[in-house]
């Protein structure tokens, strides 16, 4: 019984999450940059006090951790073209929380979950698109 009511804890601070808070950041890369604000660096949990006070710190956590992952699943599959133009938009560079910001206008932390593969993939595509905004900068010839 406890297992149902966790699970079900999950999905609704998952669904209040993506309904409420996540519709509010404008592209896939700042969504992403957002969910590395909620994770804590040393203990690499995620926390929202807002959810967690409504919701409980266990579901919180694994709803965000859940929905991190499945943003950068949905990285993993965009074209780079699109993730370009997603960084390169004022908003962006804006939403993005300080600590985060670099020459690319974003360093995003890989997502728990990702198996060995996607956890490559995720990183090769971030170092591309640090390499394309490096070229997009630099002074034509």
């Amino acid at each position: 019984m406890f297992g149902n009511r966790n699970e079900s804890e999950i999905r609704a601070a998952r669904r209040d999450f993506e309904c409420y808070t996540l519709m509010g950041v404008p592209t896939l890369i700042g969504k992403l940059a957002y969910l590395d604000e909620l994770r804590t660096d040393a203990a690499e949990r995620y926390e929202h006090w807002g959810l967690e006070r409504r919701f409980g710190v266990a579901p919180v956590h694994h709803a965000l951790e859940d929905v991190h992952n499945l943003l950068a699943r949905e990285l993993l599959s965009s074209r780079l073209h699109d993730l370009a133009q997603d960084l390169t938009s004022l908003p962006l560079r804006q939403e993005v929380p300080e600590r985060h910001r670099t020459p690319l206008g974003v360093d995003l932390k890989t997502p728990s979950q990702l198996s060995p593969v996607e956890r490559g993939h995720f990183q090769l595509t971030l170092d591309t698109l640090r390499l394309l905004d490096r070229a997009a900068a630099r002074p034509a010839a």
